[in-house]
């Protein structure tokens, strides 16, 4: 099992990208492929700190849950099910 990483700026095109790999492959392995989108992961209440002049900076690495993230990459990497959040 591989684990890929694709990263780049809003609009960049990384869905696109990923969605051209997953078509890229036969059927029969297709079903095999998990998407994850990091926006599944933000935190579900930002921490205040995160607020620049009263806006949330979306952007910043604490506003995600990464140990949510790694715990179910790990989880689909040994084959098992995880349930991905939605934002």
């Amino acid at each position: 099992m591989y684990l890929i990483g694709i990263a780049g700026g809003s609009g960049s095109g990384k869905t696109t990208f990923a969605k051209k790999i997953l078509q890229s492959l036969p059927p029969s392995q297709q079903s095999q492929v998990a998407l994850l989108h990091q926006d599944s992961y933000y935190l579900p209440q930002l921490p205040s700190e995160l607020k620049v002049k009263g806006e949330w900076n979306f952007d910043h690495p604490a506003a995600f849950d990464w140990a949510l993230l790694k715990s179910q990459l790990i989880r689909l990497k040994a084959g098992e099910a995880a349930a991905i959040p939605k934002y």
